[in-house]
Formats: structure tokens, sequence, C-alpha cells
């Protein structure tokens, strides 16, 4: 469990989704009329019965604890009207399962992350397009342009944001020393989806698909040279011959987001809804503070490992941002208007 906030922290929670509960109400009055979310919600949502959260993640993992955080917080705030009860590790649906779960009314909440919706939202690959968002301020930056589109994208999909807190940055892993990013030119570059293979044809390095379950053990048979990782599992543990760069180049923070059925959100009362955005926002502040935390602990395992960890040169951070921008153009071509109307407000 985090601490509860103190007042100053609530008020900069507060202030973290970048939408007023105006904003909120005005977003979801779009296409569907309030008659139209309530058909759209099954019958066990008019029971007071506990609302279940579907989680894909361990109960040790800070996104659960910060999940948990939320739905003890918005039990006391409702004195047992309504409560919310965590379903940790997939135990209630699949990773892959969750986002139409909810959306179908099968489960009112769910929490995954936001890239996983990228092939039927192109948007929501926008938290993990490398180097549109470098480090935990340009990523809040970006997740709080976001919110307006998002809330209205995946109101499509009759979903509601309700809050997101970040994975630790993805950092740069090579086998060689790297000053910019040409030097992974030639290079055996480990590639785990469409948008990291664009990476590595952009910089000419030759893409190796792997699982990325297998992705360490195949590194010490010396399947790729280079990659980009969000986890450290395996990294620097035995198998490896030194010297190990990491590259703490913070290429992109992918969002983790609790949505809630749409319909029900909208079939609350007003005080309802503003227990749970307040509520939100507390776990919202308080899952950022422990995402930076456990970044800070994974580098520090690095450094006891061995791996020589490292800021990048400012030739290597240039030419990355460089790519970075090509690749976005092209995500933005998926994208199309949702993603102009994100980076418009992101760069605004």
């Amino acid at each position: 469990m985090f601490p509860t906030p103190t007042r100053e922290q609530r008020d900069i929670a507060r202030a973290l989704p970048a939408l007023t509960r105006r904003g909120f109400g005005l977003a979801l009055g779009g296409a569907l009329g309030a008659a139209g979310l309530l058909a759209l919600a099954p019958r066990a949502f008019a029971a007071a019965k506990p609302w279940r959260l579907a989680s894909a993640w361990p109960d040790d993992n800070y996104q659960t604890l910060t999940t948990r955080f939320f739905a003890e917080d918005f039990g006391e705030q409702m004195k047992g009207k309504q409560t919310i009860e965590v379903y940790s590790n997939g135990s209630l649906f699949a990773r892959e399962q969750i986002a139409n779960a909810v959306a179908a009314g099968q489960v009112e909440l769910g929490e995954f992350q936001l890239v996983w919706l990228g092939d039927r939202l192109p948007v929501a690959e926008a938290s993990s397009v490398p180097f549109l968002a470098v480090g935990y301020g340009e990523a809040r930056a970006l997740w709080l342009a976001s919110r307006q589109t998002f809330v209205t994208v995946l109101g499509r999909l009759n979903l509601f944001p309700v809050y997101g807190v970040p994975w630790p940055p993805v950092g740069l892993l090579s086998r060689y020393p790297l000053d910019e990013a040409t030097d992974l030119a030639g290079r055996l570059f480990l590639t785990t989806s469409g948008q990291i293979e664009r990476f590595a044809e952009a910089v000419g390095a030759k893409a190796v698909r792997q699982d990325p379950a297998q992705a360490m053990a195949t590194f010490r048979q010396g399947a790729f040279d280079a990659a980009f990782v969000q986890s450290i599992e395996g990294i620097g543990e035995g198998g490896l011959t030194p010297p190990l760069y990491y590259y703490d180049v913070q290429a992109w923070l992918p969002m983790n987001v609790v949505l809630m059925n749409k319909a029900l959100y909208e079939a609350q009362s007003t005080a309802t809804q503003e227990i749970l955005i307040d509520a939100a926002d507390r776990a919202q502040y308080s899952g950022w503070t422990a995402s930076q935390q456990e970044f800070a602990n994974r580098l520090a395992t690095l450094r006891a490992r061995g791996v020589t960890v490292q800021q990048p040169s400012a030739n290597l951070a240039k030419s990355l941002r460089d790519v970075g921008l090509e690749l976005a153009k092209q995500w933005l071509a998926r994208a199309g208007a949702d993603g102009q109307d994100l980076l418009r407000a992101y760069r605004s």
C-alpha cells in the first residue's frame, strides 16, 4: 500500500489528469446520448455489487499495488456503498481479452498497456513511439495532452480512461559502445514489434525477431547485439561476457491504463463519478512516483551486476531523436486525424 498523499500531493495529483470534471462530461457527451449509453449497460450494473477490475499484472507489481490503492480509496470514499475488487495476474481474463471484456460489460474495469489497442486504434501507440516523449517529464506532458483524445477515441469502443501510470523508461542495451545511431548499422538488433522493426531499418541494423520471453537466453547465445529493453531480468547475469552497455536513453515510457466500461461510468451519479475521478487522481500520483522509484531500483541493479550504465552522448541523443522524428511521421500517417489532434495538443 502506498502512503496516503498529503494535501499538497493531492493538489498535484488532481492536476495530473488534465481534464476538469466538466471536461470529462463534455468529452463523453458525443454521438451516444445518455439514454443510448444506459441501454448498453448490462443489467448486472444496476445492482450495487462489487465492481470487478481485471488486471494482467502480479500482486507484487507496483502497477497492481497502485490499482489496489485506487480500489480501496474509492471504496472508502463511497463508504461501502460501492466497492471495487481487483483480480490480478490475469486471473479473470487474459491480457489480450481485457479490453473486449470491459467494452462488452463482462467486467466493469480493466488494466493493461495502452499500446495493446494499437491494431484497432493506432493513436493508442503514442506512448510507445520511440523518442516521441523522452523521460518522465515529456511522458507526463504527452499523457496530459492526450487525455481528451483518448476519452474520445476509447469512447468509440465503449471504454472510458480512468487513469494512467507509465512503466519505467526503455533503455538501449548494446555489446558495443555507441556514440550515434549509425553505430548500430549492420548490427543485429532485437525487434519485438513493427515499431522497433521500423527503427532497426531506419538506423541500418539487421532486425532479429525474437519472442521477448526468450530474448535474454538468445542474447547470451549471440543472437543479437543490441536491443531496446524495458525489463532488467537476465541483464548482467551469468553467461554474458563484459563489457555490456546500457544507455539511459529513456526512449519511451509505455502507458499502463485503467479503463472502465463507458456505459457504466455514464450511468453513475455525478457524486459517484467525482469520487471515482478523485480516487483516480490520487492513484495516478502514487503510481507515477512508484514508477520513478522502480526505475531507480532497476538502474542500481544493473550497476551492481557490472553493466556499464551511462547517459547517451549528445551525438547519440540527437541522432536517436532524429530517427524518432521519422518514426513519429510514420505513426502519424497510421493514426490519422486522432494522431494529429494528440500531437497538436502535445506541442501546444
